[in-house]
């Protein structure tokens, strides 16, 4: 099985399980800064090993980490949910406490920040394609594909998108369902 070989090493164990049961619990994708800042924050285990701990449970398939701009989203993959049912003994109540209050302290950011999405790859035309997009529990709200001629152009997008998204939002619904633009 493969949970049990990602966790042979008993050094990094705890670390893994400690990963394992915030994703499962928190029951969206959280970027490595999340996760790494709250058990190296609490001194269950330093930020540099923890970097080493992600790499072996993604390694491992316990773990599927995306690319989104400079983050890297964490998911639990089901044979990471099937490893921690195995190990999450490893873990005491007090640590699950911890971890389950972060998370709820912290769920409405968490969320907001997954609904939020700006990304941009170049195209075989060497522009940038540009994604911003806004959902709100699931559902697409707003989705803008925009063609940019450099990688700078892209990244000031994808930022003033996270800055600026309610607001453009409500500008191009106001624009659009407004009566000056023939909707009468």
């Amino acid at each position: 099985m493969i949970g049990h070989g990602a966790l042979s090493d008993p050094s990094d164990t705890l670390s893994k399980v400690m990963v394992l049961y915030f994703l499962n619990r928190a029951g969206i994708p959280l970027t490595r800064v999340q996760v790494a800042s709250f058990i190296s924050e609490k001194g269950y285990e330093s930020y540099v090993n923890l970097q080493t701990v992600f790499a072996r449970l993604a390694e491992s398939g316990l773990i599927r980490e995306e690319q989104v701009l400079n983050r890297t989203r964490l998911h639990l993959t089901e044979e990471g949910e099937q490893t921690l049912s195995l190990f999450s003994n490893e873990l005491t109540a007090e640590i699950k406490k911890d971890i389950d209050d972060f998370l709820k302290d912290n769920a409405k950011s968490f969320q907001r920040e997954l609904q939020l999405y700006a990304n941009y790859h170049m195209t075989e035309g060497r522009s940038f394609l540009t994604t911003l997009r806004m959902s709100e529990q699931g559902s697409t709200l707003l989705e803008i594909n925009v063609s940019l001629p450099s990688e700078k152009l892209a990244q000031e997008a994808c930022r003033k998108w996270a800055d600026n998204h309610d607001e453009i939002y409500t500008y191009l619904l106001d624009r659009i369902l407004s009566e000056e633009n023939g909707d009468s």
